[in-house]
């Protein structure tokens, strides 16, 4: 590892970060290793992303349907009370200055997440820069190595670029707001530094409504922060409390958050009725700890409260379901929930919280839980107990957020990608918290860097290694043929060629149609289905009976659910070449 030379006479701490000609010179040494780390992940993201361009996820069909209000001028039409309008925005933008064919929707959607994904590393070198500052090893090339592996880690292994989400963008938002937070923490930029961490966050919220709670977090954060820097300003050992200049620097970033923020509380309320930031977490919290219908919800179980905007169910063995209401887009049950389940009974449930709340703990342990440890494991050395616990004082500021997002998601609903960028800042910051500057002129030390920073790109690098095959498969497939590899476009193809039209009402015979993108790239819209198995072609005839009488111009047939043997002759169906797929027109 290379040596950081620093003045003998002012060997910084976390509390004393490393001055800043130190810090230039230590980055000019480091840059053909950043360089270089830089390659890898634009390299690694672009194959991602470029694998899974004629993928688009259910959430994602919902961000299109929005994008396309923004891309015609429309753009306060494109905020909804469930899907935050920031990648809609974006994407909606992309389309008015490319213009792409319907072909071509998915590549530029993709290049879009991209763009957010090389944002999200520029926030993370900020980030990494700042906590550099407070463990000078980071600066090396190991040091680089170790902060990168973690970075390709979140990025492309706990959110990925396959899925059309603002995750990544939420990413950028973490990592820039702790990096403000640690610079706060250092004193730099005054009320610029606060100012500037609120609006941040404030953009944050407008890329994802779980920002809103959790900017509360970083704000307290924040005013930690200031107490902080008055404390080491003032040279006092024990002040009695926070000073008014902390307050006021602290209650500038609450004023900026407010400020960007306002406007989206505001329109959503007003839409709504009533107060409100977003839907997403009410309904959430009633489909995943009350543990009421994600879909079709008709007013049952009992107890769950009456629909304001009911769906139709036309039959009930086997179900089929109509919602063509007054909501637009592909899908409209995805489109906006909130509408569907507008009268909602969301209770507390302490049973089933609590029940949540381990399994959402038992899956962060499964997660990251051996790259926390392995990242307390130089305090662990150094120090036992009595280490870890210093660590922790020292990365308070950076941590404290990050762990305060992990029990908002634990309390509801833990993906790996709504977590990357908090487990990341965990990661980092309790390593170099582990490892601060004073501690480098020790062997044992360096050891323990070099151990624990190994393990923990093992670690990283394991999780990514089976990325690697499905990313090559695709990127073959597409190679040989490219239209073909484009299954859901090949779809649409054919039910053009059947007579469907863009702008057609249909119905599915699928337990999957929210899962399809291939209703997007035909331009209909999906306005019944019948979600469950009919198992022969009596009861595909029924359904196809009960779907044309609700007034679809065609009924889709998903291969999953097609009886076996050919269509009883006369019927009418016609497959759609060789996907699997058949439709049958109502004539």
């Amino acid at each position: 590892m290379t040596a950081i030379d620093i003045p003998s006479a002012a060997a910084p701490s976390s509390a004393h970060p490393l001055p800043a000609a130190v810090a230039e010179r230590e980055a000019s040494r480091a840059r053909p290793a950043l360089l270089a780390w830089w390659a890898v992940l634009l390299i690694v993201g672009a194959l991602q992303a470029w694998s899974a361009r004629h993928y688009v996820n259910p959430d994602g069909v919902s961000y299109l349907d929005l994008s396309d209000r923004a891309a015609a001028g429309r753009w306060g039409q494109a905020i909804s009370s469930y899907w935050s309008p920031l990648l809609p925005w974006l994407l909606g933008l992309a389309v008015r200055l490319v213009r792409p064919s319907p072909y071509f929707e998915a590549t530029l959607a993709h290049l879009v997440l991209y763009a957010t994904y090389v944002s999200s590393a520029a926030s993370f070198e900020f980030l990494r820069r700042e906590l550099s500052r407070r463990a000078a090893w980071l600066w090396s090339p190991f040091g680089i190595a170790v902060s990168y592996t973690l970075f390709v880690w979140s990025g492309i292994a706990l959110v990925g670029l396959e899925k059309l989400t603002p995750d990544p963008l939420v990413a950028a938002v973490v990592f820039a707001a702790t990096a403000l937070l640690l610079r706060a923490e250092r004193g730099v930029g005054g009320g610029r530094t606060y100012v500037m961490l609120g609006a941040t966050l404030g953009v944050g919220y407008w890329a994802k409504a779980a920002l809103f709670p959790a900017a509360f977090a970083f704000l307290a954060a924040a005013a930690v922060a200031a107490w902080r820097s008055g404390r080491a300003g003032s040279g006092k050992a024990h002040p009695r409390g926070p000073s008014a200049g902390a307050v006021s620097r602290a209650l500038l970033a609450l004023l900026a958050f407010a400020l960007v923020a306002a406007p989206l509380v505001v329109a959503l309320s007003v839409a709504k009725g009533a107060p409100t930031f977003g839907e997403v977490g009410r309904l959430a919290y009633g489909w995943f700890v009350n543990g009421y219908p994600q879909f079709w919800w008709t007013g049952e179980p009992a107890g769950s409260g009456s629909p304001v905007h009911p769906i139709r169910q036309l039959m009930q063995e086997p179900r089929v379901f109509e919602f063509g209401g007054e909501v637009e887009g592909t899908y409209p049950l995805w489109l906006d929930p909130s509408y569907w389940y507008q009268g909602l009974a969301v209770r507390m449930a302490p049973l089933r919280q609590l029940d949540r709340l381990l399994r959402g703990v038992r899956d962060y342990v499964a997660l990251f839980g051996v790259l926390v440890g392995l990242s307390l494991l130089p305090a662990v050395i150094s120090g036992g107990a009595r280490g870890v616990v210093r660590a922790a004082r020292r990365a308070a500021v950076a941590v404290l957020p990050a762990v305060a997002m992990l029990g908002l998601y634990a309390l509801v609903l833990v993906e790996s990608r709504y977590v990357a960028a908090p487990a990341v800042v965990l990661c980092l910051a309790l390593l170099a918290a582990s490892l601060p500057l004073e501690s480098l002129r020790q062997p044992t030390a360096r050891a323990a860097a070099l151990s624990a920073g190994g393990a923990v790109m093992l670690v990283a690098g394991v999780t990514l290694a089976p990325l690697v095959a499905p990313t090559l498969r695709a990127l073959w497939q597409q190679a040989r043929d490219d239209e073909a590899a484009h299954r859901d476009w090949v779809i649409a193809r054919h039910l053009r060629e059947a007579g469907v039209r863009p702008g057609d009402a249909v119905g599915t015979i699928s337990g999957t149609t929210m899962l399809a993108y291939w209703p997007r790239a035909a331009g209909v819209r999906v306005v019944a289905e019948a979600p469950d198995d009919p198992r022969s072609w009596e009861a595909v005839g029924r359904v196809t009976a009960t779907l044309f009488a609700a007034g679809v111009r065609a009924v889709v047939l998903d291969p999953a659910y097609r009886p076996p043997g050919p269509a009883p002759a006369g019927t009418g169906w016609v497959s759609l070449g060789d996907t699997g797929y058949a439709v049958r027109l109502n004539r």
